[in-house]
């Protein structure tokens, strides 16, 4: 998925918040590098930071396979500032047992599927969806479940 490549970007990876120095970090650090990508960690950052880092991104990523990515508040920041997200599937659960929130679903790329470059491309050129405040929308609607 040379997507970079491909377009003549840069890429940079911004790793926002807080996180556990572990392998995984260790190794996008030596990915990083051996690709020539920019990385930058900010640590813990304020709601407004965060939210005006993550306008300044084209792409997320999540960690949280895709099954359980609903309890996942990192991805569901990135979903709610319109970023088209790439995930992973490992599998686990049955098709029909898959829960992908709406009304997030074509913004979620999975890695393990074929082909997803020109979609994931195409998604990303299309202009920036306005900001969805999914606490306000769940409140909303939890009032109006209980009046």
């Amino acid at each position: 998925m040379d997507i970079s490549k491909k377009h003549k970007r840069t890429v940079r990876l911004l790793i926002l918040g807080r996180h556990r120095e572990q392998g995984g970090l260790q190794s996008l650090k030596m990915e990083s590098a051996k690709h020539g990508f920019e990385l930058e960690l900010t640590g813990e950052l304020s709601a407004q930071a965060l939210s005006h880092r993550l306008q300044e991104c084209t792409l997320g990523v999540s960690t949280t396979p895709f099954d359980i990515m609903g309890k996942s508040g990192a991805t569901a920041a990135m979903l709610e500032h319109g970023l088209p997200i790439l995930a992973y599937d490992d599998g686990d659960t049955s098709e029909e047992n898959l829960f992908a929130p709406e009304p997030f679903r074509e913004q979620v790329f999975l890695l393990n599927e074929e082909n997803i470059s020109d979609p994931l491309i195409k998604f990303m050129q299309k202009p920036a969806r306005p900001f969805f405040d999914g606490v306000s929308h769940v409140g909303k609607k939890m009032l109006e479940v209980i009046r």
